[in-house]
């Protein structure tokens, strides 16, 4: 008989308390979810922004010898369309990098190498050059890092 009683006295404070344990519950699942669904979305702009980059390069063949590695810059040197193609590399490298520093994204596990073989490259090298003072230190100290 006392434990029926302990149930009709406690019992609404147990049933609201699991309810309010419940909502908490769903409420974290919500966020989780939210939070895969603005991962998912952000990886689409990235993509689609690395797409269009690229798609620019391979329309206009006055980019090409961005990628060319016998590019000689003292003789001939960077264009402006070449700088400014670059550029929007680079800030398309400093938005993954900033996002991966935020925990939105996961960049790949070989995007070190795949930023050194890009800077390495003659044209990209001198913009970057140019570039580097007026990047944050942060993202200075990362592309110098893929570069050893």
């Amino acid at each position: 008989m006392g434990w029926l009683q302990w149930l009709d006295a406690a019992g609404h404070d147990l049933i609201q308390s699991l309810g309010i344990m419940a909502g908490l519950g769903f409420t974290a699942l919500g966020f989780r979810a939210e939070a895969k669904s603005r991962q998912s979305e952000n990886l689409i702009r990235i993509t689609e922004s690395h797409r269009e980059l690229w798609t620019k390069y391979d329309d206009s063949p006055a980019l090409h010898r961005v990628l060319d590695p016998g590019a000689n810059v003292d003789r001939e040197p960077v264009t402006a369309e070449e700088a400014r193609f670059v550029q929007f590399l680079l800030l398309h490298i400093h938005l993954t990098y900033q996002l991966s520093k935020g925990g939105v994204y996961r960049q790949p596990e070989r995007v070190r190498e795949d930023i050194r073989g890009l800077i390495s490259l003659p044209v990209p090298h001198a913009v970057w050059r140019k570039l580097r003072a007026l990047q944050n230190r942060d993202f200075v100290r990362f592309i110098d890092s893929c570069l050893m």
